[in-house]
């Protein structure tokens, strides 16, 4: 990709004009609408009609020059201010600076929906493109990739990117079909929407991953926090990011819950730099960023909330005071734990504090000055001790350890200046002179025995944020024994982020940890039994003579999810949690069961995914890992279940109108196409599906599907 210019002409006129192109509405106040600049408007209209042109007409047409020339006047107008342009694809929309076109737009979603069928993710244009890149772009859009059978996006990187002004970036589109189509794993089986699948796909582009685990929220987060520096990247993902959120808001979705919890847990995980680096994307568009705050208090969890809050405020101009920031993240803690009435009561303050904050975000400091020095002691929650400078400064722990170091001179004055240094939180000190110490300096052991201990950890993790940075370096020295520290804080820690945080690094340590998490499995809080069970589940092997079993019938969802996961590792536990998981009310849990289902259908288990597999109430994506699942039963009462949801009939003509896209026909077209090739009613329904053009159900028909 290119660096994207960041000054943005013509935000801030024309919305009400250009309703054609605007995203749904955002619940406000002022009963505003999401919409693009109307220059950008307008080249996606004149973008789109010459697209449709060139599908019309042969090359050389008297139409197509016309068309031609009114693009590229106006893409020269906007990449003189602008540098580049970044036009992300979605199904049937295209997305800009976070806004999606309009679904009924005919010209629009007719761009949008050839260059999915491409299997394009991102189109890049920089300054100095001419009328021909534009032509021989668009003569190739033209083409119909089911008729050529090759797509745009199987191209190899000369042909995507061999016009020096116009690039074709393909995102990872079999995993994206597999997944839209039903396609599940252990791994990742939530339902998840098609914009979330984007994001990861955009954030991981150039790392070559087709895993299904990059969907999860950390992997994306790591990403995300690797590719510092790339504007178009920065861009691209925070546009994408701001999609979801309005996807997010929809709460009539069915899955509308899960995206909520991943966007928190993407937000929880990545680094705080690293939110302020895609907030800053959106600086040639404040408004752009003041909708992602607003969508983000309607819809996320109250710490992410606050974390995107801290990182759009302007340190220097003091947007929101530190005191107030403080504040509120103590509320958002609280809506992560306690009885649910404080959770509740905690999480809608925090969310209309920010919502009022963002609506009238006009004062450098809107808090008076006695307000601050209140908000100052709430913060705090303690009285300022003073300290007495003159007194303290007699002795110089950091000089005293220096000098030992350069001396190589162990004894009682070094050993008190470790201790003085540890308990002015000088951690970081101390491993800054132990780095800067020759290699052969005797008296370097003694200071990392003396810092190296439980309780030093004990005291960078209840720091608020804990110093991760010391940590992991006592980590590296100590291994399991930094492990009970770490679950403590883990335990009482209150932030959904630094509990993440905690987890990675527990995670590191390995086999050694299965015991001291066992220990913790009788904790009345749900969170630290989830969590336990959660680092069990990275672990090589479970411990000898644990059994997640038990927890498996816990109170909490979340707690049974982890424990079902867990057992469906135990061969001996593995087919009653896969029942088990069936039964399950929650969506999460069952498509954990179905797709290990998938891999081998346990038969107490056949009866509760075929009931699944028939559901219309279900989710497409759950019915169609059920039928899958059937498939390699192969039984007569399968076969008649595949041939009900496959057959075309008329209502089969508005498949594309159900959730998730028709998963469930989908796939039950692929089984009967691979495991009942020689009986009649299947050849039947799948010559009716086959006179249907969409290019779908030509894949289903002719595709091998992938292995569970």
């Amino acid at each position: 990709m290119h660096p994207a210019g960041h000054a943005k002409a013509g935000q801030s006129h024309a919305a009400a004009g250009k309703a054609r192109v605007t995203d749904e509405k955002i619940p406000s106040e002022a009963g505003t609408r999401a919409s693009l600049s109307g220059e950008l408007a307008d080249l996606l209209i004149d973008l789109s009609a010459a697209f449709q042109k060139h599908s019309m007409y042969p090359a050389g047409h008297p139409a197509l020059g016309p068309a031609l020339r009114k693009v590229v006047v106006r893409l020269s107008s906007l990449l003189s201010l602008r540098g580049d342009l970044v036009i992300a694809v979605a199904r049937d929309q295209l997305i800009i600076e976070g806004v999606a076109t309009d679904r009924e737009h005919p010209l629009l979603r007719g761009l949008a929906e050839r260059m999915y069928r491409h299997e394009l993710g991102l189109v890049t244009i920089t300054a100095g493109v001419s009328e021909q890149e534009i032509a021989e772009i668009l003569a190739l859009l033209a083409q119909e990739p089911e008729r050529t059978g090759r797509p745009l996006g199987q191209e190899p990187g000369e042909v995507l990117n061999s016009r020096p002004h116009v690039h074709l970036h393909p995102l990872g589109f079999k995993r994206l079909q597999l997944r839209e189509h039903g396609g599940s794993s252990a791994a990742e089986t939530a339902p998840c929407s098609h914009l979330w699948i984007m994001l990861a796909d955009a954030a991981l582009s150039g790392e070559g991953t087709d895993s299904p685990s990059s969907l999860d929220p950390g992997v994306v987060a790591q990403a995300i926090d690797r590719k510092a520096g790339d504007k178009a990247y920065d861009e691209v993902v925070s546009g994408y990011l701001l999609a979801v959120m309005r996807e997010v808001s929809h709460t009539d979705r069915v899955d509308s819950s899960d995206l909520s919890d991943r966007v928190s847990d993407l937000i929880a995980r990545l680094e705080p730099g690293t939110l302020g680096r895609l907030l800053r994307s959106m600086a040639g568009n404040p408004s752009q960023r003041k909708d992602l705050l607003l969508k983000a208090s309607e819809s996320l969890s109250s710490e992410a909330v606050v974390e995107l809050l801290e990182a759009s405020t302007d340190r220097q101009t003091k947007d929101v005071s530190d005191s107030m920031m403080r504040v509120l993240t103590k509320l958002a803690r609280h809506a992560e734990s306690g009885d649910p009435a404080s959770r509740q009561e905690s999480a809608s303050a925090v969310r209309e504090h920010v919502r009022r904050m963002v609506s009238e975000w006009q004062l450098e400091n809107p808090n008076a000055e006695d307000y601050d020095e209140a908000l100052q002691r709430m913060a705090v929650g303690a009285p300022i001790v003073r300290l007495d400078t003159e007194a303290s400064s007699a002795f110089n722990p950091e000089r005293v350890a220096q000098m030992c170091l350069e001396m190589d001179v162990p004894g009682e004055s070094l050993q008190r200046a470790l201790h003085e240094l540890i308990m002015a939180d000088s951690v970081g000190t101390i491993i800054s002179l132990l780095d800067e110490a020759p290699a052969d300096t005797g008296v370097v052991g003694e200071m990392w025995t003396a810092l190296a201990k439980p309780e030093t950890v004990q005291r960078l993790a209840a720091h608020d944020p804990p110093n991760f940075e010391s940590i992991d370096r006592l980590l590296s020295v100590m291994g399991v024994d930094a492990a009970e520290p770490l679950l403590e804080a883990l335990a009482g820690s209150l932030s959904r982020s630094i509990r993440w945080k905690f987890i990675e690094r527990l995670q590191a340590i390995g086999l050694e940890l299965g015991p001291l998490l066992v220990e913790r499995l009788d904790d009345p809080r749900w969170y630290v039994v989830r969590n336990m069970l959660t680092l069990l589940g990275a672990l090589p092997a479970t411990p000898p003579g644990f059994s997640p079993e038990p927890f498996t019938r816990h109170e909490h969802k979340m707690v049974r999810l982890e424990a079902l996961k867990l057992s469906m590792r135990i061969p001996e536990l593995r087919d009653s949690a896969v029942d088990a998981a069936l039964t399950e009310e929650n969506d999460r849990v069952v498509a954990l069961g179905l797709a290990e289902a998938e891999k081998s259908c346990p038969p107490a288990a056949a009866p509760a995914v075929r009931q699944i597999a028939r559901d219309p109430m279900r989710d497409p994506s759950l019915r169609a890992s059920a039928v899958r699942s059937l498939t390699r039963l192969g039984t007569p009462e399968d076969l008649e279940i595949l041939l009900d949801i496959g057959a075309v009939k008329r209502r089969f003509l508005l498949w594309r109108e159900l959730p998730g896209g028709g998963a469930h026909v989908l796939a039950a077209l692929q089984g009967l196409r691979e495991h009942w090739p020689d009986d009649s009613r299947a050849m039947s329904v799948l010559s009716s599906a086959g006179k249907l053009s969409d290019p779908d159900i030509r894949r289903a028909l002719s595709e091998t599907p992938e292995p569970a």
